[in-house]
């Protein structure tokens, strides 16, 4: 009898083990996310092809789809990304665009991005510019997460454009540089909040 259930528990403990290792195994991983230039709809870990869920390419992103839930975006020099559903993104980078071209995200009106991330926009070395536009109602939200703005070495601005959208975030730094660029957050009728 003690042969039998020594046989049993080890069978069970072999079991598990290996059921472990399954489990652990295809456990997804969170990837940086880039893009081409276009838009995204903000469907998480969808048909990646240009056209299903917006006119973006991504590169980078887990299983090569569109963002998925614990991926980050980092928008490359000459990209903006347009926002035109509610998405949901666990970390973004402005990329320095440095001579290749002016970068960014906008949100369209009546759409939320949450970021449950850092939002970083890199020190930006050319003259031009990082932008993220919140249009008519667009809403940036960045609950107990950090805002870092990096400042300009050179003429380029770093720049959040509030418009009438809201800005939500729980700190925001912001580091000049030795420049004739700026490094802002306007917004016209809109709301800032951290």
């Amino acid at each position: 009898m003690n042969k039998i259930f020594k046989n049993v528990f080890l069978s069970v403990g072999m079991f598990a083990f290996a059921l472990a290792g399954l489990v652990s195994v295809n456990k997804a991983e969170a990837l940086a996310c880039t893009m081409t230039t276009g838009t995204w709809n903000g469907t998480a870990g969808g048909v990646n092809d240009g056209a299903t869920n917006g006119t973006t390419t991504f590169s980078g992103c887990t299983g090569n789809l569109t963002p998925a839930i614990g991926d980050t975006l980092t928008i490359p020099a000459n990209v903006t990304l347009q926002i035109i559903g509610d998405a949901t993104i666990v970390g973004i980078t402005i990329a320095d665009p440095a001579a290749t071209g002016a970068n960014g995200i906008t949100v369209d009106t009546t759409k939320t991005l949450t970021n449950t991330g850092t939002l970083v926009f890199a020190a930006n070395t050319g003259a031009l510019h990082q932008t993220i536009t919140l249009s008519g109602t667009g809403i940036l939200t960045m609950a107990a997460v950090n805002i870092t703005m990096n400042g300009s070495s050179g003429a380029g601005n770093q720049v959040i454009n509030v418009g009438g959208g809201v800005l939500l975030a729980s700190t925001i730094t912001i580091i000049g540089g030795d420049s004739t660029g700026e490094t802002y957050i306007t917004a016209s009728t809109g709301t800032i909040q951290a």
